[in-house]
């Protein structure tokens, strides 16, 4: 037989005789007041296409129908065969279904107008980011911005002022200082001995003279410290001990100054411990670990010297020092150790340790020296180049190697070795000065609280991380996500609309984050980068959201822990500050961990020359700001990865998961084509006794095939639903029937794929709902018990939207709209949000959302609940009109609604099918006969109506009586005598019997007999509780006390029961501060050695040595450098090179750590003012105030450099290494 194909308007009659009522040429004109009275002026022209409507007419505009014949018969409460089912397949056209663009429009533009409606959410959204913006602003200008001057650190000018703290003198603490020590002890080193001062005066008038003697120092140090006997103190003539102090340790402060001698440093050393206590405010946070090392830090590392090495020639070393030195033999055991583990043992019983001085190797071949020195003695060898300002820092770092005695041991060891092994005559004087700086300006904020603005940024974040898990898993909790999966809205289409919308807001908020910036504090580098950085973070912060959305079905226990995870996947970069480049790219997995790695980079080079494009890509950075957006770039593709995975195959409330395994099994069934093989269900589950009519299966559209569910409850397992075998007539209205929990509602979620079925199938116009979901649902209409609405949106909002993700479009999707809103009289609430509805009108509104798809197959679950009668009425209607063009499956309570629409009704109790059948089927075979109501006079003796009722009528049955009334029930086997009983009423009826009334049975009755075995089941369980009932007692007003007591009892009983709450007060912040107790735990601690050449640079750019005449001090070009080039100037000093570095600052092409300027004759010149140093030659060492050990790798450079020459061959060394300790 040829399908029979006719095109129907969505307004009743032809396509083309309705055209007219509403053009698709007119603009849609949103819902102003013109559109809804031209809306309301259509009111009697859909009346009348109502009428229409209800002979033959089919909602859907040119949608195709055909029905194939068969003759095969089966019990529809029976198995059938799995190739009936299929033939649907076959004999019926799917659907128009709604295109990928149609449905991700209709998506965007609900998300849109929802969101835009909740103004105050949508202004948090944006704001919040910006918030914490202006707070770093903020902070910002509180630190303020240093603008700092061209300077130039070596000049032989003595009227400069920045020769030394003194004009190249010893430091000036021994100006300020005495020692008080027994009278006839010789004088230690530069210390004067503290004696009082003869003061003379003299009368003006006698002439007479007086000679007093006043004491001018004072001893209030602390000198139990000191490697001296208790008779020896060191005392202040005038200062502060902390103005003191700080005045001596300013000498080796960037300007020209000396490496101390062993005299100068061990005093400055005793005049600190001295102060120890003074000083304690000044290195309590470095002793803590809180801060970087510090020159009081460095100072204060004094004590003992060890030396371990060769017993001969460490011997000639140990005398050699004690004759350079006054002071050297208070610090020394003078014993030799043959291990660097004896002398610590040692050093352990011997107190405060200095440095141990190791020679590994000494000989003609070249010195291997390491010295051990306290870990707070030198800065951290965790970095080696400061790029905040690759010009030169505030805070500089070489003074640290001058005042802990690493320059002054690492030249004291190479003069030895050179004077003693190569007879060098080595008696130079080596300066130190930082090389010049041009002027630059420098934001204090970025410099010492850089660790803190990504974390100010990065919480930035997490209101909106917070709010999109809420809102996602609030659709979860609602059942709207999967409500709209079920009409058929593709998965992928919600995960695209949350991009898009999403990034809506992101991207202008982005935007004003870095105008802000811009326009602040972040001057120099290029915006656009970032603006990747904070959009590409961004970006990953919404499949985040979805991510940890899928782990929850209750917005609020998600909108509590996504914070708590958003911080976590934060705490990594701010609990591994020191953490090594390749443990900082693996944990920019976690994209707030990234997106702080990323920021730090970008400061860093903020804080210097600016960040640009080169920078992205910088040798100096690990990681480099490309490697960590590239990682963001993957967290993104990784998280929309697990948040698919997740969502597919976890375990939720409502929803089928898939195989955890599905990304291989589906491809495989794909390419394998369709699969022959049924899920088929297990025994029959119907109750044996049941009643079930015979129907014709072949042309049942929906067929249930053994469907069953268990839950587990109580540790025990019960079935909800037990191998229901059943189907629906296309063009039906079918009714499921069934008291509270007999498995209505879990039938209906498992036709729609809400919930999976633990065996069996429901074929859905040959559409399995196991295998071919999808498929499946693209022709389902779904009303389920509660409201899918959104209480942002109105009526036509949401009419709109879902004949849009169903296919509908222009006029056809006008149409049915405006029908529907009329069907359901909500015209007059078109304009209005869904949450200022009554209840009743948000029901019919559901309803409406139903069917205005146009779909084949509708469910309600229970369409009339919380309607008035007339509601209810009118909705009845709607349902008979509808079910010309549609197949309906609805549960209900009300048996009067079973009774009037049902056209296959079935009835379920503890999970099975009971009956099944039409109504007058179940009435006939399962009613119980007819009830005759009988109304008398109070007079009348009941026992004679009895008599005539119960003897007349075979098997009759007295219901009750009710005053004067009197209920009975016939059978319906007793119909041949219902004539003569009513002959008899009639005989007696003027003796008393006013009326009478028969009426047959209903379904309500017929609903309760099968029921009756739960309801008795039930009715007993009540009664073994035992509840008592007291009446007429007195209740008394309860006592404030009583009342708070009540409450606590409440609260306690609650909050005790309530797992997860229990969890995230007391587990989750224990776990959060167990985490960050863990990585801290995980120390990537800093390096504790370092080898002073230019491979510490890493893979930094070969650099360059510029000299001034130096070639004459290693005989021409040095051949030995290594990782580095020398640039021999032959500019005339120090001051002259100095200026040199600052003219080609901005042109030089490699970069530069250091330079030296050999015996400098201007600086030698100037020693005379010098009594220490007078009549030696000096060499100048300029470093880099940026190269944090560039003060010991100069001076390793030069000797290294110097041996190699003056022996004349490259295998000759002099290496030099330290080792730090605690």
């Amino acid at each position: 037989m040829e399908p029979v194909t006719t095109a129907v308007h969505p307004l009743g009659g032809t396509e083309a005789s309705n055209r007219s009522w509403y053009s698709p040429s007119k603009r849609r004109a949103g819902l102003g007041a013109m559109r809804r009275n031209e809306l309301m002026s259509r009111t009697v022209n859909l009346s009348r296409l109502d009428m229409h409507m209800s002979s033959n007419l089919s909602l859907g505009a040119s949608r195709t129908s055909t029905v194939s014949e068969k003759d095969t018969s089966t019990n529809s409460g029976g198995k059938g065969s799995p190739d009936d089912s299929d033939s649907f397949s076959d004999t019926y056209e799917v659907p128009a279904r709604a295109s990928f663009v149609d449905q991700l429009l209709a998506v965007v533009e609900r998300s849109t107008r929802e969101l835009w409606r909740r103004k105050l959410d949508l202004l948090l959204d944006i704001t919040v980011p910006l918030i914490f913006v202006v707070v770093s602003i903020a902070l910002w200008a509180i630190w303020g911005t240093q603008y700092n001057e061209e300077m130039t650190y070596v000049s032989t000018n003595l009227e400069s002022g920045n020769i030394g703290a003194a004009g190249l003198r010893a430091p000036a603490t021994y100006d300020f200082t005495c020692m008080r020590q027994p009278e006839g002890t010789p004088t230690l080193a530069d210390f004067t001995r503290c004696k009082p001062m003869d003061y003379t005066t003299c009368d003006s008038v006698t002439g007479e003279c007086k000679t007093q003697s006043i004491i001018t120092f004072i001893c209030d140090g602390d000198s139990s410290m000191l490697p001296l006997p208790e008779e020896y103190e060191i005392c202040r003539v005038s200062y502060d001990w902390e103005e003191l102090i700080t005045a001596g340790l300013s000498y080796y402060w960037r300007w020209l100054s000396a490496v101390p001698t062993l005299d100068m440093l061990i005093g400055l050393q005793w005049t600190a411990l001295s102060a120890y206590r003074y000083l304690l405010p000044f290195i309590t946070k470095t002793m803590a670990g809180l801060a970087a090392n510090t020159r009081y830090s460095a100072i204060l590392c004094s004590g003992h010297l060890y030396f371990v090495g060769a017993r001969g020639v460490t011997s000639e070393l140990i005398a050699y020092m004690n004759r350079t030195s006054g002071l050297f033999q208070y610090v020394t055991d003078f014993q030799v150790y043959s291990s660097v583990a004896e002398a610590r043992s040692a050093a352990k019983r011997g107190g405060r340790v200095w440095a141990i001085v190791e020679l590994r190797q000494i000989g003609e071949a070249g010195l291997d020296l390491v010295l051990h020195m306290n870990n707070s003695a030198l800065p951290s060898f965790a970095t080696t180049y400061d790029d905040a300002y690759s010009g030169g820092v505030l805070f500089d770092t070489a003074e640290l190697y001058m005042l802990s005695g690493f320059n002054t041991l690492q030249q004291l060891v190479s003069e030895f070795y050179l004077n003693t092994f190569h007879d060098a005559q080595m008696n130079m004087t080596q300066m130190m000065a930082a090389t010049a700086t041009p002027e630059y300006k420098r934001v204090p904020l970025m410099a010492q609280a850089r660790q803190v603005l990504p974390l100010i940024f990065s919480l930035a974040f997490l209101y909106s991380v917070s709010q999109q898990t809420k809102r996602i898993v609030l659709e979860k909790e609602l059942r709207i996500r999967e409500a709209m999966q079920i009409m058929g809205l593709k998965q992928w289409t919600l995960y695209a609309s949350e991009l898009i919308v999403q990034m809506a807001i992101f991207v202008p908020t982005c935007v004003l984050c870095v105008v802000m910036l811009k326009l602040t504090y972040v001057t120099k580098s290029d915006p656009l980068i970032l603006f990747l950085i904070f959009c590409l973070f961004a970006l990953t912060t919404i499949p985040l959201s979805g991510m940890i959305a899928a782990f929850f079905s209750k917005s609020r226990l998600a909108s509590l822990v996504a914070p708590v995870v958003y911080f976590i996947l934060v705490i990594p970069m701010f609990a591994m500050t020191n953490a090594q480049g390749l443990i900082v790219t693996w944990f920019s997995v976690f994209s707030p961990t990234g997106f702080a790695a990323a920021l730090n980079v970008f400061l860093l080079h903020e804080s210097g020359s600016g960040c640009g494009a080169a920078e992205m890509m910088s040798s100096r950075d690990n990681p480099t700001l490309a490697v960590v957006l590239v990682m963001l770039a993957v967290d993104c593709c990784m998280y929309y990865a697990l948040m698919l995975y997740l969502d597919a195959v976890l375990p939720k409330q409502w929803g089928t998961p898939k195989h955890p395994l599905f990304f291989i099994m589906e491809p495989v069934r794909w390419f394998s084509g369709p699969s022959a093989r049924v899920l088929e269900g297990g025994a029959d589950g119907r109750a044996e006794n049941g009643v079930f009519e015979t129907t014709e299966y072949s042309l049942d559209c929906v067929s249930f095939q053994g469907i069953r569910k268990e839950y587990s409850r109580g540790g025990k397992r019960f079935v909800a639903v037990n191998n229901l075998y059943w189907g629906m007539r296309e063009g039906e209205i079918s009714v499921l029937l069934g008291h509270n929990g007999a498995g209505k509602t879990t039938v209906l979620n498992m036709m729609t794929g809400m919930v999976e079925p633990d065996a069996g199938d429901c074929y859905i116009y040959g559409s399995s709902v196991r295998n071919q979901l999808e498929k499946a649902r693209q022709q389902i209409g779904y009303c389920p018990q509660h409201n899918i609405l959104w209480g942002e949106l109105t009526c036509r909002d949401h009419l709109e939207f879902f004949g849009r993700i169903k296919g509908l479009r222009g006029w056809e999707l006008e149409n049915a709209v405006c029908r529907m809103l009329h069907e359901t009289d909500l015209l007059e609430k078109m304009d209005q949000p869904a949450k200022s509805l009554s209840g009743g009108q948000k029901r019919k509104l559901s309803i409406a959302v139903a069917f205005v798809g146009e779909s084949r197959v509708v469910f309600l679950d229970e369409p009339t609940a919380g309607l008035d009668v007339g509601a209810r009425r009118q909705t009845w209607e709607l349902l008979r009109r509808m079910s010309h063009s549609c197949t309906l499956l609805l549960t209900t309570h009300f048996m009067d609604e079973a009774d009037l629409l049902g056209q296959r009704i079935g009835i379920m109790s503890q999970g099975r099918l009971k009956c099944s059948g039409s109504s007058l089927f179940l009435k006939s075979r399962l009613g119980v006969g007819y009830n005759i109501v009988i109304s008398v006079d109070p007079e009348l003796d009941l026992d004679a109506v009895d008599e005539v009722v119960l003897g007349t009528v075979d098997g009759a049955e007295l219901l009750g009586r009710n005053g004067c009334e009197v209920s009975y029930q016939l059978p319906v086997q007793s119909v041949s005598q219902f004539p003569a009983l009513l002959n008899e009423i009639d005989s007696v009826e003027a003796d008393g019997i006013r009326g009478y009334s028969l009426a047959a049975t209903t379904l309500e009755e017929v609903f309760l007999k099968v029921s009756e075995e739960d309801i008795s089941g039930r009715s007993e369980a009540a009664a073994q509780e035992g509840v008592e009932l007291i009446w007429n007692c007195e209740v008394a007003p309860s006592a404030l006390w009583l009342q708070f007591r009540a409450m606590i009892v409440k609260r306690f009983w609650s909050a005790l029961r309530d797992r997860k709450m229990q969890c995230f007060q007391i587990v989750c912040p224990v776990v959060c501060i167990l985490i960050a107790m863990l990585l801290n735990l995980v120390r990537y601690r800093d390096p504790q050695s370092l080898t002073y050449n230019y491979s510490m640079f890493g893979n930094r750019p070969t650099s360059v040595l510029d000299t001034s005449f130096c070639d004459a001090m290693w005989g021409g070009a040095p051949t030995g450098a290594v990782d580095y080039e020398v640039n021999e100037t032959h500019l005339t000093g120090a001051q002259a090179l100095s200026d040199y570095l600052l003219d080609t600052w901005y042109v030089h092409d490699m970069p530069r750590y250091g330079a030296v300027s050999c015996i400098d004759r201007n600086v030698t010149a100037l020693l005379r003012f010098a009594d220490e140093w007078r009549g030696t030659n000096v060499n100048v060492f300029l470093y880099n105030s940026s190269s944090h050990h560039q003060a010991g790798l100069n001076l390793a450079t030069y000797y290294d450099l110097f041996i190699k020459s003056f022996l004349g061959r490259d295998s000759a060394f002099m290496r030099y290494k330290v080792e730090l300790f605690n």
